[in-house]
């Protein structure tokens, strides 16, 4: 193939009659998807343009040296196939294969072809080979990636129910742990959090706080003495945090009803399924009256009302376990 039109003004007639033909050449015999290697002296094999952007290119910047001399060596390649879409892989892409040129010895070859057809579809035959290497290979690596989140989160442990298991089971010869309250009968103090946390153990199991009862208020008297001696046996409370005591208490049975509701309710399912999949701190016996309960018009209607409600909260606290009167 003649090339001495490449060596003329690129202004000139001929220059342009020359990059045609060469173009018509190289667009029917060597295209990927209606695009081939940029052969300009600024993209130097560097990206993969449409047959209007090849010509402007290389009417404006002319052909890598390569091409339009006898040299040998046509620069070191950067291969970056640019596309609107999928961007991050095709740039995932380029630097790899920047890389892998090195091995190849895509410059040798490249500078040693005589003939510009040639040249055109072997460095498309390069490309698709490298493409497809590096789309294999991203493919592996993010098989691998997928494996390893897999393996991650089947490894993954949380932290599971709270059982204070080390105050139900002290000992009654040790004295009582001191909790400190403030003047409104509030616990405060480092030991605070592990005494709350303790009132939750006690709301949650039925026997001194069933789930049946349909409201707290409605919870008998006797269940609310009860538990108050069971904490006075491991704490030893200030005279006047009963009404505080009482209060957390009634809010973490409610927050523990909501929480059976939310993972383990369905309506769909009949009564046998619920209490198979139910959560096993939850007694038989209160759970089969509590699932009747939620099944009832009034309370459907109330549970309604309350997401309403609840939609319209716009001030929520955000001091985490810490309460106001530890802040203050």
């Amino acid at each position: 193939m003649d090339k001495s039109w490449m060596f003329l003004p690129r202004q000139t007639k001929e220059y342009m009659k020359g990059l045609e033909s060469f173009l018509d050449f190289a667009f029917s015999n060597a295209n990927i998807n209606g695009m081939i290697a940029c052969l300009c002296a600024k993209c130097k094999i560097g990206i993969c343009v449409s047959r209007e952007d090849a010509c402007d290119h290389l009417t404006v910047d002319g052909f890598i040296k390569g091409m339009a001399s006898e040299g040998k060596t046509v620069g070191k390649p950067h291969f970056q196939y640019q596309d609107k879409a999928n961007t991050q892989s095709r740039i995932m892409i380029a630097n790899h294969a920047a890389r892998s040129s090195k091995k190849v010895g895509l410059a040798r070859e490249l500078g040693s072809m005589n003939d510009s057809g040639k040249e055109i579809q072997n460095i498309q035959g390069m490309l698709n080979n490298q493409m497809d290497g590096v789309s294999k290979h991203q493919h592996n690596d993010l098989q691998d990636v997928d494996s390893e989140s897999e393996s991650l989160n089947a490894e993954k442990k949380t932290r599971g129910p709270t059982f204070m298991k080390e105050i139900w089971g002290r000992p009654s010869t040790l004295p009582r742990i001191k909790i400190r309250c403030d003047d409104m009968g509030r616990p405060i103090g480092s030991r605070r959090n592990k005494f709350t946390d303790f009132l939750g153990t006690l709301a949650r199991n039925g026997k001194f706080c069933p789930i049946d009862v349909e409201d707290w208020h409605k919870m008998p008297l006797d269940s609310k003495k009860t538990m108050l001696g069971v904490i006075k046996e491991k704490y030893d409370l200030p005279p006047g945090t009963e009404s505080w005591t009482l209060r957390s208490i009634a809010t973490k049975w409610r927050n523990w009803k909501a929480e059976l509701k939310k993972k383990y309710y369905d309506p769909e399912l009949p009564m046998q399924v619920l209490l198979e999949e139910r959560d096993k701190r939850a007694f038989v016996e209160q759970y089969v009256k509590l699932v009747a309960q939620w099944n009832s018009e009034k309370s459907k209607e109330r549970s309604e009302k309350n997401k309403i409600a609840r939609n319209q909260k716009i001030m929520n606290q955000t001091i985490g376990r810490r309460s106001f009167a530890q802040v203050q």
